[in-house]
This record gives C-alpha cells, sequence and structure tokens, in this order.
C-alpha cells in the first residue's frame, strides 16, 4: 500500500488564505473574486468547510480580491502579488451586534441574580445558521459583534442551568443589549430508614407533576441518594425495598432540598419465602 502524499502548494503567483467571521469561525461558500485593475476577472473561487481558498493568477500585478457571503458587509483589497503566491486573510462581519450579562435565577447573599462565567452564547439567524458563538467573562458578560441586523435566536447554556433561547432583532449600525436569565437548578439529597436504622440498596424513584420518571438512584451503605441537576418544582418521592412508601417534595432553584424517607419493615409474621435481607439494615 502506497502512502498518499501531502498536498503540495502551488508555486507560482497566487493569492490564498481564509475567510472568517467577526467571531474568528470559518466561513464555508463565502465567494472570493480577483481581478486586475481595470476589472478584468482573473480567477473566482468559494470557500472550503475550513474557509479556506486559493485563485492561482497568470503573473505578478497588483489585483483586487473581493469577498462576499450572505448579508454580511462585502470585503475588497489591493494585493500586490509577485511570482509567488501571497496570503490573504479575510473577516466578514456586519454592522450590528449584541451583548448584555448572563445571569443564574438564583440569587446571591445580596438579593440580586447570581452573575454565570463560562457560559455558551449563541447566535443563530433565520435560517438556522450559526451567526456568531462566544462564552461570558468572568463576570457573566457576553459580546458578539459584527453581525448583519435582521432576526436572531439569541440560545444560552452552562452546566447546572437548562438551555434558554430568546429571540432579538438587531437594528443597523448599532450594539443591541439582551441579558439572558438561566434557570438554576435544585438537588435533592435523602436518606431512607427502616424503624430509625439506615437501609442500604433501597430504590429511590423521583416522579414530577406530568407522572414522568425523573431520575432513579438505590442507597449505598450509609442509606442516602441524591439527585441534581433538578428543575425546580414538586415531585413525589418513592422510595422501596419492603412495601413502597411515597411522599411530595418541593424543591427550589439553586438550593438543596432534603427529604427522609421512614420504610414499615415486614412483621415478624411475614411468610418464609419472603425473609428479610439483615444486609440492608445498618444501625
Amino acid at each position: 500500500v502506497t502512502a498518499a502524499r501531502p498536498r503540495q502548494t502551488p508555486s507560482g503567483p497566487g493569492v490564498h488564505g481564509t475567510v472568517t467571521r467577526a467571531d474568528g469561525a470559518a466561513l464555508n461558500g463565502a465567494v472570493v473574486t480577483v481581478t486586475d485593475q481595470v476589472g478584468r476577472q482573473e480567477g473566482s473561487t468559494t470557500t472550503g468547510r475550513d474557509g479556506t481558498y486559493r485563485v492561482t493568477l497568470p503573473g505578478g500585478g497588483t489585483y483586487l480580491v473581493v469577498a462576499a457571503s450572505g448579508a454580511l458587509e462585502p470585503h475588497a483589497a489591493l494585493v500586490p502579488v509577485a511570482g509567488e503566491p501571497v496570503r490573504h486573510d479575510i473577516v466578514l462581519a456586519g454592522n450590528s451586534g449584541v451583548y448584555g450579562l448572563v445571569t443564574s435565577t438564583a440569587a446571591g447573599a445580596d438579593g440580586l441574580p447570581l452573575p454565570v462565567p463560562g457560559a455558551s452564547v449563541t447566535l443563530i439567524d433565520a435560517s438556522g445558521a450559526v451567526a456568531g458563538a462566544t462564552r461570558s467573562d468572568g463576570g457573566g458578560r457576553y459580546r458578539l459583534p459584527g453581525v448583519p441586523e435582521g432576526q436572531y435566536t439569541l440560545a444560552a447554556t452552562a452546566p447546572g442551568h437548562p438551555p434558554v433561547a430568546l429571540s432579538v432583532r438587531l437594528n443597523p449600525g448599532r450594539l443591541t443589549e439582551r441579558d439572558v436569565a438561566l434557570p438554576a437548578r435544585a438537588v435533592l439529597r435523602g436518606t431512607v430508614l427502616a424503624t430509625g436504622a439506615l437501609v442500604d440498596h433501597a430504590v429511590a424513584t423521583l416522579v414530577d407533576a406530568d407522572g414522568t420518571v425523573v431520575a432513579s438512584a438505590v442507597t449505598g451503605p450509609d442509606g442516602t441518594f441524591e439527585f441534581d441537576d433538578l428543575a425546580p418544582g414538586t415531585y413525589t418521592l418513592t422510595a422501596r425495598t419492603y412495601d413502597p412508601v411515597a411522599q411530595v417534595v418541593h424543591v427550589v432553584p439553586g438550593t438543596a432540598a432534603t427529604a427522609v424517607v421512614e420504610l414499615v419493615p415486614p412483621s415478624a409474621d411475614q411468610p418464609a419465602d419472603q425473609p428479610v435481607d439483615p444486609e440492608r439494615v445498618h444501625r
């Protein structure tokens, strides 16, 4: 088997480079046209998935390189070319943008919403294409400049929070402020007991108000279980190792709720074919 040879960079006059958006992401399908200074076309191509382009030219000189992609502002520049390929990278941007603050619905000690650093913020245009993407900084602030005017969907997500999508209209020539509040998730920690003793191998199940099983866990030797990343609301918590026991629990965003489930062990005259496993009960 003969190994494939690496692609050779063509020699001779030419212009090549990468076309990106304002946020640095590669632009696929951007059209790049090269003409001489009197407007005669010398070559044209479209960028690949990685945003790269290459146009071979007949000789040295100064050429006009024009690039365009959708609603982004087109690019034009005079590029001098000698006997070897010249690199000319291009950034296509719009004259609008969006900025704001990503916070959690959970409040801090001062009662104000907590900022969410490192949140992923994505701007999606009406055709479903990503127009820009970034992450919020340490203070929860984000900024997506250099996109065309129009109607967009702004989506944000972060660990411990469900994603949120908002509609935003970007006006020409200005940055639009749009804050995003991410719902805080909750945690439920519980303990399963039987006549005051810790019970392991008990199955704890959490069911939401619609009757959907949200999570299930088996208690450890300490009789405890934990459900994290819960949406706030009211749930039915069921625990079983003997007859099941159910109770209603309520979790609040950004907090850890606790629950204790007391099981009723079988009576001493239970049938012999249903013995109690002594290893399940730990004092």
